[in-house]
């Protein structure tokens, strides 16, 4: 359904559309044009949004959005060439054997983004900027975004796209190339995919918490991957992916706050996701017995989804498996707060409270805010009041987004009015 008139639903059309195109749209025309014309193609792209907005806020809007974006793009492009003598261009022309006329078919699309997501990780880059150039050009994250997802600083990330487009344009390079696939490092091709859809799955994007079209394009450019390549780190990935997927449904209330996964209602979990999640985990299983951090993520999550209630759940085995993932991620503070989350469920409140506290230095290297939040909770159910309330507002401090902030405050209020009802 197109938006009215109305300027804030044009806005919001357009952004959306912006979400689900740019990227395409930027992998397309890198392709046609030439890789080393990446900057101005996705200037291009940003006036082709713009233009849309000028020409649809009275009403022409047309038939199919998508493909008029990617028309205006290429002339814009073309008439960008023509304006800069780089070389004749006219609607005849063919680059790399494309031509530059036709419409882009879902075939060419879909391999576009693939290839330009594999020209990222055989850049010789560290593999943080290899991660951070594929959001920006490909997923379409903006700078706040990337920050966000690597735990940079926004300025820090402006100057790595701006050196980094300066140095794509002096690379003549064509993504034709049928061997970028074996030049890549897996390792970083899987990161970005996984960061890709952790930001859908708990956006910074605004304040509805979920992105479902970052989700499900994350899903998408996974799946083109094994089915060409049947990589076991790719299946596990498309596991986990579907197991969190299935429960978006009971993730959040009608106050646009976080539901705790305690409190979910366990029917709204989509059945279909959830079996789709282990159709991948049993693809994995049958391809190979080696561990990696996605197969074990992927395994925890099939336990929720496993169990018809959040009482049921086998938290000594989900623990088993976080012990695993330390070995695998001896640096990540995350996986073990998470593991000791797990331990709370049999194992006194007061005895994780006292390990965490033996290795603080190592947590606050990582993320204080996930820190504050299990400190909060271990306190709480340790029954000490004042000290999770305490942490709750460290946390609260730390807050980025609207609904992390309702979600802190609603656990503060529960906690006020349990502390005054034992008064």
């Amino acid at each position: 359904m197109f938006p009215t008139n109305n300027d804030n639903e044009l806005s919001h059309f357009t952004a959306h559309l912006f979400r689900e195109n740019s990227g395409k749209m930027i992998a397309v025309l890198s392709k046609r044009f030439g890789i080393d014309k990446i900057d101005d193609v996705t200037d291009v792209v940003q006036d082709s949004f713009e233009a849309a907005l000028t020409k649809w806020k009275y009403g022409n809007l047309p038939e199919n959005p998508s493909a008029w974006l990617m028309q205006v793009a290429k002339n814009k492009m073309i008439n960008k060439l023509k304006a800069a003598n780089h070389q004749r261009v006219t609607l005849t022309d063919h680059f790399y054997g494309i031509d530059i006329s036709s419409e882009p078919t879902e075939t060419e699309i879909a391999d576009s983004q693939l290839r330009l997501l594999f020209f990222f990780c055989k850049l010789e880059l560290s593999p943080k900027k290899k991660i951070l150039l594929t959001l920006y050009f490909l997923c379409g994250f903006g700078y706040a975004e990337i920050a966000n997802a690597l735990l940079m600083q926004e300025e820090a990330v402006k100057k790595t796209i701006t050196r980094s487009k300066e140095l794509l344009k002096s690379f003549h390079s064509t993504l034709e190339d049928e061997n970028l696939l074996s030049q890549i490092h897996q390792e970083e091709l899987y990161l970005i995919l996984y960061l890709m859809f952790n930001e859908g799955y708990k956006t910074t994007r605004s304040a509805n918490g979920l992105n479902t079209d970052l989700c499900y394009e994350a899903i998408r450019l996974t799946k083109l991957i094994l089915s060409e390549n049947n990589y076991a780190e790719a299946g596990a990935l498309l596991a986990l992916m579907f197991f969190n997927v299935a429960r978006f449904p009971a993730r959040i209330d009608e106050e646009k706050s976080w539901i705790p996964l305690k409190e979910q209602n366990r029917e709204l979990w989509n059945k279909e996701l959830i079996l789709e999640g282990f159709y991948y985990l049993d693809l994995v299983q049958k391809k190979t017995t080696a561990l990696n951090s996605y197969y074990l993520e992927a395994l925890i999550a099939s336990i929720h989804c496993s169990h018809s209630s959040y009482e049921q759940t086998d938290w000594r085995k989900i623990a088993f498996l976080y012990h695993q993932l330390e070995k695998l991620k001896p640096s990540s503070g995350t996986v073990v707060l998470n593991r000791m989350m797990a331990e709370s469920h049999y194992e006194p409140a007061s005895s994780l409270i006292q390990q965490i506290g033996e290795r603080e230095s190592f947590f606050m290297k990582g993320n204080p805010y996930l820190l504050y939040l299990c400190k909060a909770y271990l306190f709480q159910k340790d029954n000490q009041i004042h000290a999770a309330l305490h942490f709750y507002q460290m946390a609260l401090n730390l807050v980025k987004s609207v609904m992390d902030e309702k979600y802190i405050r609603l656990q503060m209020k529960k906690l006020l009015d349990t502390g005054s009802h034992s008064n």
